[in-house]
Formats: structure tokens, C-alpha cells, sequence
């Protein structure tokens, strides 16, 4: 089974901007971007960028072992995103790793 899941990049900051144009300066730099996904990519992750990080889907095998996650199949979505660990070598690069949510349609 496939996880799916986002990874959320680090930003640089805005400076003295404020609004909109502090939220049109805080970018994630293109070198940081591309870093990140040549390293999930080589572990075996899939990844489309949105500017701000990734969306990815990785084997359920792969995810675990690389986020240290344990009893995967056990644990719901809540749980898996607190027991995530991001990797030491991408730690200065990733603000968060979450599991990808389903919409909740009309009830």
C-alpha cells in the first residue's frame, strides 16, 4: 500500500515587508527545493512540487522506514503524523511531514 503525504518546506523570511507583499517575499529558495526532492527521490519517494514543497507518495515499507514510523498499519493519521521523524539530513531543509487528507464531503 501507497502513503501519501506532504512534505512543507522551510521559508526564508520576509524582511520588513508586511501583507501581501511580505507573503509574495516569503519563497522557498529554488536550491532548498530541489535538495529536498533529489534526496526522497533517491530514497524511493515520488514527488510533484508546488513551489512550497512536495506532494509524494511512497510504499508504506519505504515511508516507515525513512520517517521511523512503527506498527504503521495500526496507527491512524493522527498518529503517524506526531511519530513522524524527518531525517537528520534534511531537518534544516523540512518545517513538517503530514500525511495527505482525504476531503470531507457533504454528511
Amino acid at each position: 500500500m501507497d502513503i501519501q503525504f506532504d512534505v512543507l518546506l522551510k521559508r526564508s523570511p520576509a524582511g520588513e515587508a508586511t501583507g501581501t507583499e511580505r507573503a509574495r517575499r516569503v519563497v522557498v529558495p529554488a536550491a532548498a527545493l530541489e535538495s529536498c526532492r533529489r534526496w526522497l527521490t533517491a530514497h524511493g519517494i515520488e514527488c510533484h512540487s508546488y513551489g512550497f514543497g512536495f506532494a509524494c507518495r511512497a510504499p508504506d515499507d519505504v515511508f516507515g522506514e525513512i520517517f521511523r514510523v512503527e506498527n504503521l498499519p495500526a496507527l491512524n493519521a493522527e498518529a503517524i503524523d506526531e511519530a513522524i521523524v524527518v531525517p537528520e539530513r534534511i531537518t534544516d531543509l523540512v518545517e513538517s511531514v503530514t500525511l495527505t487528507r482525504n476531503p470531507e464531503l457533504f454528511g
